[in-house]
Protein backbone atom coordinates (compact mmCIF):
# COMPACT_ATOMS: atom_id res chain seq x y z
CA UNK A 1 0.00 0.00 0.00
CA UNK A 2 0.64 3.96 -0.96
CA UNK A 3 1.09 5.96 2.47
CA UNK A 4 0.01 9.64 2.55
CA UNK A 5 1.08 11.39 5.36
CA UNK A 6 -0.94 14.81 5.74
CA UNK A 7 -1.88 17.65 8.72
CA UNK A 8 -3.36 20.98 8.73
CA UNK A 9 -3.85 24.20 11.42
CA UNK A 10 -6.50 25.45 11.23
CA UNK A 11 -9.22 28.44 13.07
CA UNK A 12 -12.13 30.44 12.76
CA UNK A 13 -13.40 33.56 13.76
CA UNK A 14 -17.07 34.81 13.66
CA UNK A 15 -17.11 38.75 12.47
CA UNK A 16 -20.18 41.07 12.35
CA UNK A 17 -23.60 39.22 11.62
CA UNK A 18 -23.47 36.09 9.47
CA UNK A 19 -19.90 36.86 8.42
CA UNK A 20 -17.18 34.87 9.48
CA UNK A 21 -12.99 34.28 8.68
CA UNK A 22 -10.93 31.31 8.68
CA UNK A 23 -6.96 30.72 8.10
CA UNK A 24 -5.25 27.05 7.39
CA UNK A 25 -2.07 25.56 7.25
CA UNK A 26 -1.56 22.40 5.32
CA UNK A 27 0.39 19.61 4.03
CA UNK A 28 -0.04 16.68 2.02
CA UNK A 29 2.03 14.33 0.43
CA UNK A 30 4.56 13.42 -0.78
CA UNK A 31 3.31 10.76 -3.47
CA UNK A 32 5.78 8.77 -5.59
CA UNK A 33 6.24 11.32 -8.37
CA UNK A 34 4.92 14.18 -6.43
CA UNK A 35 6.25 16.45 -4.06
CA UNK A 36 5.07 17.64 -0.93
CA UNK A 37 2.05 20.41 -1.24
CA UNK A 38 2.09 22.62 2.09
CA UNK A 39 0.19 25.89 1.69
CA UNK A 40 -1.72 28.80 3.37
CA UNK A 41 -5.46 29.12 3.10
CA UNK A 42 -7.44 31.83 4.06
CA UNK A 43 -11.36 32.06 3.36
CA UNK A 44 -14.26 34.92 4.01
CA UNK A 45 -17.41 33.05 4.77
CA UNK A 46 -20.96 34.21 4.93
CA UNK A 47 -23.66 32.14 7.05
CA UNK A 48 -27.57 31.95 4.71
CA UNK A 49 -29.44 29.95 7.48
CA UNK A 50 -28.16 26.88 9.65
CA UNK A 51 -27.59 24.78 6.68
CA UNK A 52 -26.09 27.15 4.20
CA UNK A 53 -23.17 28.94 4.12
CA UNK A 54 -20.80 30.36 0.71
CA UNK A 55 -17.21 30.89 1.41
CA UNK A 56 -14.47 32.73 -1.03
CA UNK A 57 -10.58 32.21 -0.51
CA UNK A 58 -7.12 31.82 -1.64
CA UNK A 59 -4.22 29.32 -0.65
CA UNK A 60 -0.19 30.59 -1.64
CA UNK A 61 1.68 27.32 -1.61
CA UNK A 62 4.38 27.46 0.71
CA UNK A 63 6.89 24.20 -0.67
CA UNK A 64 8.49 24.14 -3.96
CA UNK A 65 6.14 21.59 -5.07
CA UNK A 66 2.68 23.71 -4.10
CA UNK A 67 1.13 25.98 -7.23
CA UNK A 68 1.96 29.35 -6.07
CA UNK A 69 -1.92 30.69 -5.90
CA UNK A 70 -5.37 29.33 -6.09
CA UNK A 71 -8.89 31.16 -5.48
CA UNK A 72 -11.91 29.04 -4.57
CA UNK A 73 -15.39 29.37 -3.88
CA UNK A 74 -18.34 27.08 -2.61
CA UNK A 75 -21.51 26.39 -0.91
CA UNK A 76 -22.11 23.92 2.17
CA UNK A 77 -25.33 22.60 2.02
CA UNK A 78 -26.55 20.33 5.59
CA UNK A 79 -29.04 18.01 3.99
CA UNK A 80 -29.98 16.04 7.27
CA UNK A 81 -28.62 14.87 10.86
CA UNK A 82 -26.86 11.77 10.66
CA UNK A 83 -26.48 11.24 14.57
CA UNK A 84 -29.17 12.89 16.37
CA UNK A 85 -32.02 13.26 13.80
CA UNK A 86 -34.42 14.30 16.25
CA UNK A 87 -32.62 16.65 18.36
CA UNK A 88 -33.09 20.76 18.73
CA UNK A 89 -31.40 22.70 15.75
Amino acid sequence: PIWQADGTVSASWPLAGAWGMGAEVYTVGPLPGVARDTAFLTYASYQVSSRVVFDAGFDRGLSVGAPRWNLFCGVTCGLGRLFHPGAPR
